[in-house]
C-alpha cells in the first residue's frame, strides 16, 4: 500500500510518499481503510519517536490515528467546553480562533447548548463564523484607524468562558473579558498561563479520546447541529505541501490528506 512516512524527526521536510507492506491484523485488531484523514500542522514534532516499550521507532506514519475533519478538532472543542470550562445555556462564551478546524467546531458546539457565543479571529471569517452561529464577532487584525463594530476591550467583565486556541498577545488579554469565577480554557499544554487575575480558574488542557464523546458528535453530525469544517484536501503524495500550508496560518478549517 501507499503510505506518506518519517523516517527521522525532521518535520514536514522529511516526509516521504512510499510503498510498504499491507498491515496484517492480529489477535483483538482490525483492519481499516482509511479513506482520508485530518492532520494537525505540528504532530510531526510530538514526541512520538519513542513506543511504549522504549525502544525507538524506525518510522512513523503521520495522520492515522485522526479520522477527517470531525474526531480531533470535534474531542477537542468538546473537553474544552463543557468537561473543562462547564460551559452551560444562557452563558457566554469568547472563542478565540473562532474560523479554525477547532475553534469553527465549539462555535457551533457551544451554540447547541445554548450559549450567547462571541468569535473572534481575522476579519476575513467574519461571515463564516457568524454563518456558524455566533452572536458577535471581534475581528483582531483591524487597526486603531478602523477599529470596527466590536473590540475585545468591549467584552471585558462579559463572559463566563474564554476557550483559547490562538496563545500570544490574544491570550494575554483574555482574563480581563471573565467576569468573577470565569473560566480560561486553553488548548495547549506549551502556552504560558497569563497573571493578573485570582478570581477566575485557568485550565490547560491536552485532548484526548473518548468514544462516549465522538458518539455524541456523531450523533450531532447526523441531526445537522454540527458542520464538519473542511479545508484544502491534498492527495496523499502531497502531505509535506499541506502540512506546510496548515503551519503557516490563515487556513479555515482542517486540513484533509486523501490517499
Amino acid at each position: 500500500m501507499k503510505a506518506i512516512r518519517l523516517h527521522e524527526p525532521t518535520g514536514s521536510d522529511g516526509l516521504v510518499f512510499e510503498e510498504v507492506p499491507d498491515a496484517t491484523p492480529m489477535l483483538g485488531d482490525v483492519l481499516v481503510k482509511v479513506a482520508a484523514c485530518g492532520i494537525t500542522h505540528n504532530e510531526l514534532d510530538w514526541p512520538v519517536w519513542t513506543c511504549r516499550a522504549g525502544h525507538r521507532r524506525s518510522s512513523i506514519i503521520p495522520g492515522h490515528v485522526h479520522a477527517a475533519a470531525v474526531p480531533r478538532a470535534g474531542l477537542t472543542a468538546w473537553t474544552g467546553l463543557f468537561d473543562h470550562g462547564r460551559l452551560a445555556e444562557g452563558q457566554t462564551v469568547v472563542i478565540n480562533g473562532a474560523g479554525g478546524a477547532v475553534g469553527s467546531t465549539a462555535v457551533q458546539l457551544a451554540r447547541w447548548a445554548g450559549a450567547e457565543v462571541i468569535g473572534t479571529g481575522r476579519n476575513r471569517i467574519r461571515s463564516q463564523v457568524m454563518e456558524l452561529g455566533a452572536d458577535r464577532f471581534i475581528a483582531l487584525d483591524n487597526d486603531d484607524d478602523d477599529p470596527g463594530p466590536d473590540r475585545l476591550e468591549d467584552v471585558a467583565g462579559q463572559a463566563d468562558l474564554v476557550f483559547d486556541t490562538i496563545g500570544g498577545d490574544v491570550l494575554a488579554q483574555s482574563p480581563a473579558l471573565l467576569r468573577r469565577d470565569g473560566t480560561l480554557v486553553i488548548i495547549k499544554a506549551d502556552r504560558p498561563r497569563p497573571a493578573g487575575r485570582d478570581d477566575i480558574t485557568t485550565v490547560v488542557f491536552v485532548q484526548e479520546s473518548s468514544r462516549a464523546q465522538l458518539t455524541e458528535l456523531a450523533r450531532l453530525v447526523d441531526e445537522g447541529h454540527l458542520r464538519p469544517q473542511v479545508g484544502p484536501v491534498y492527495p496523499l503524495a502531497e502531505a509535506a505541501q499541506g502540512y506546510r500550508a496548515k503551519a503557516a496560518g490563515g487556513i479555515s478549517g482542517r486540513v484533509i490528506l486523501r490517499p
